[in-house]
């Protein structure tokens, strides 16, 4: 994706976002993944970035599962 022009990124952001809410129960299962890792504190690249890459990954794949 980080090779990918700004339009393709952004389709892709777009249409995940859109299946997470044609699909509450995913978008909640991504959320309990995140609260799980982070639990009340941010972010941080080194530490969190390869769990936190994993969840996304199945998030990512719905788009490219359902292409436009």
């Amino acid at each position: 994706m980080i090779l990918a022009g700004h339009e393709t990124t952004a389709n892709t952001i777009q249409y995940s976002i859109m299946m997470l809410a044609m699909h509450p129960e995913l978008q909640i299962k991504l959320q309990d993944e995140i609260n799980c890792i982070l639990g009340d504190r941010e972010p941080d690249y080194e530490r969190d970035y390869q769990a936190l890459a994993e969840g996304w990954c199945g998030a990512i794949l719905v788009a490219i599962s359902y292409p436009c």
